[in-house]
């Protein structure tokens, strides 16, 4: 009689393990579409951060040259702020120069007969 419920015990514990490995399997099948789902979702995902690094990268340098450009008109503009403050002073100067100034006394020329 021992053997018969302990045969029919290992088939109650062999019972009880299919049921759990039917339902882990259950859980497996139901997690695989979630799964494929968030890889898909992550593929996609990394596709867009590899579009946008690459955006960054073009706009870098559009930035780049539209700065080194800037530049390069900024010191045209520079040199000719300095240029004409050159000039201005020069042509002040050779105004100046050609003008000699005679003090008024008095009433001003005065013509004596």
């Amino acid at each position: 009689m021992y053997l018969v419920e302990k045969n029919k015990s290992l088939k109650e514990e062999v019972a009880l393990a299919e049921r759990k490995l039917i339902a882990h399997n259950e859980r497996i099948e139901s997690l695989e579409p979630i799964l494929q789902c968030g890889q898909q979702k992550l593929t996609a995902c990394n596709e867009r951060i590899k579009y946008l690094e690459m955006l960054l990268i073009d706009s870098r340098e559009k930035l780049f040259t539209q700065k080194q450009t800037f530049q390069g008109q900024l010191r045209v503009v520079r040199e000719r702020l300095e240029q004409g403050q050159r000039q201005r002073v020069e042509t002040t100067l050779l105004i100046n120069s050609g003008r000699i100034a005679k003090p008024l006394r008095g009433r001003g020329n005065v013509v004596e007969s």
